[in-house]
Formats: structure tokens, sequence, C-alpha cells
């Protein structure tokens, strides 16, 4: 068996802050999701509290170790990052509100905790995800591929291509020693072919994944940022008076056909399905052996 060693871009320049999320904050379930998705890759690392994961930052190869000093009502994230050259100021400032926003650091979830412990299905959300925080993706591609990939396949061949993918076109970063794959960038997918992009046998969503990067690569879609502020002036013109974390509820509750709630029971996962229709509100509890996959 011959094994080939692929050679890193190396991260040698580091500097480090702290950040000072708002309550509640649980670090672990926050970057470490309980059904196993990943933060910003699937080749992230994360061992005893620490997590180590590679994203771009504004065009920049950066590599992250995380970890948490705080408790869930009184957060504190201690951040290192490792950049190919040495940052200036402003790219500091800029890594920094980067992480905080794709941490949702500054979300305030006192009002939807308090709404939440009320009511009977959103309550089991409060008992086993407190301080939890819903992640923003690295970049707007990464999301877009995710999607891609997803569509009309089971979880497991979905997986496989998105690893696929990452191993063959992301950039590997090496920091801490620790060898992190990125997410491929729209400009690397660009340059493809889809009979190159068949070796992760992607079937027809190859045509989707290199046109959307094409169109990314020249620069006529909005960024993550412009999307996020259409959405909440979207919202804010729906339910000019109505609190974000209650237009957020009210847009998941018209669901047409329902969607899934897992919690851990007893060592199981216990599933609610939430249906909305003229019959009203149902539940539907399923009991899956083992901890299984999302």
């Amino acid at each position: 068996m011959i094994l080939i060693l692929v050679r890193g871009i190396r991260l040698n320049h580091r500097f480090g802050f702290d950040l000072k999320p708002r309550p509640p904050f649980d670090f672990e379930l926050i970057v470490h999701k309980p059904t196993g998705w990943s933060l910003f890759t699937t080749s992230e690392i994360f061992e005893k509290g620490t997590l180590w994961t590679a994203l771009y930052i504004n065009g920049a190869l950066t590599g992250l170790k995380l970890r948490s000093r705080g408790t869930t009502e009184k957060p504190l994230v201690k951040a290192d990052v490792f950049l190919r050259y040495p940052a200036g100021s402003e790219q500091k400032k800029e890594i920094r509100r980067a992480l905080i926003e794709k941490l949702t650091a500054d979300e305030d979830l006192a009002g939807f905790c308090a709404l939440a412990k009320k009511d009977p299905i959103l309550k089991y959300t409060i008992d086993d995800l407190y301080g939890m925080h819903d992640t923003d993706p690295g970049t707007l591609f990464a999301d877009a591929t995710l999607a891609i990939l997803l569509q009309m396949a089971p979880l497991k061949r979905s997986e496989e291509m998105m690893e696929c993918v990452i191993r063959s076109y992301g950039d590997l970063a090496e920091f801490d020693g620790k060898r992190v794959y990125t997410r491929p960038t729209p400009e690397t997918i660009a340059r493809l072919s889809v009979q190159k992009l068949g070796k992760c046998k992607l079937g027809y969503r190859a045509k989707r994944l290199l046109k959307l990067a094409r169109v990314l690569e020249t620069g006529d879609f909005p960024t993550l940022e412009e999307v996020g502020t259409a959405h909440s002036r979207r919202g804010e013109e729906e339910a000019p008076r109505a609190p974000r974390h209650r237009r957020l509820l009210s847009r998941h509750t018209q669901f047409p056909q329902g969607f899934p709630y897992r919690r851990m029971v007893g060592g199981r996962i216990r599933e609610t399905v939430l249906w909305k229709g003229v019959r009203g509100r149902e539940e539907r509890h399923r009991w899956d052996k083992g901890r299984g996959d999302p």
C-alpha cells in the first residue's frame, strides 16, 4: 500500500483574541453540532473541547483554533488565528468581526428562550439545546454547494460527494500541528470541467455546481452579507413590529408538510414532526435505535 502525503499550505503567522458572546451560548453545541454537521468544513477537528477549522476570510486562507474558557451563562471563547502572512490591524479587526458574525455571538436568544419554555413542543429545545446558536456558513458558495449536493440523494450519498469535493478541490491548511481541508472556492471550481468533477460522481449536480461557481466568479451575485441584509429588510417590511425570533418561529411553522425536531432521550433519538394544515397541528413520534445519522 502506497501512501501519498499531500503537501498543504503552512499558516505560520499567529495572533489571538477573546470573544465574549451574549448568553446563553453553549460553545460545544454551537461548533460541534449534536447531529454531526460541521461548522465550516467536514475535515475540521474537534478534540477535548477544542476545534481546529479553516476557511477563507476576505480572500485569505485562515486557520482557527477555538476553545471555551467560560460557561453557557458567562461565555468566553479564546480564538487563535493562523495566516500565511502577518496580519495588519485592519485585517485582524475584519477576522474578529467575521468570527463574531459566523458564530452569531452577538445574537440575543433571551426572548426566544422565554417564549420556548412556555410552548409544549419548543420547550424540549430549551431542555436539550439551551445555548445553541444557528451559525453562518463560511461562504455563500459553501452553503450553496451543500444545498446542491443534498438534492435527490440519501444523506450518506450527499456526505460522500461533499467529502470528495472538499478533499479533491479544497485547500489543505497546516497549522498548530493539524491539517484541515477548506471547502473549495468558486474560483477553483470554475476552472474545472464537468468531466473533471465526474471523479466525485456528482451526476447532474456537477453542471449546476459549475454554473454557480462561474456566476460567482464574475461577481454578478450578491455576497452572503448582502443576502442576509436583503432577507432582514424583507422580514421587517412584512412584519415591522414583530421581534426577530417571532418572525423566525412564524416562518418555520408555516411549512405545509412539517419539519422534524430530534432530541436524545435515554440514548435514543426521539423525532417530533410538526404539521400545520387544515386539521391543525399534530405530533408524530418515532423512536430510532442508537444515535444514528441526522
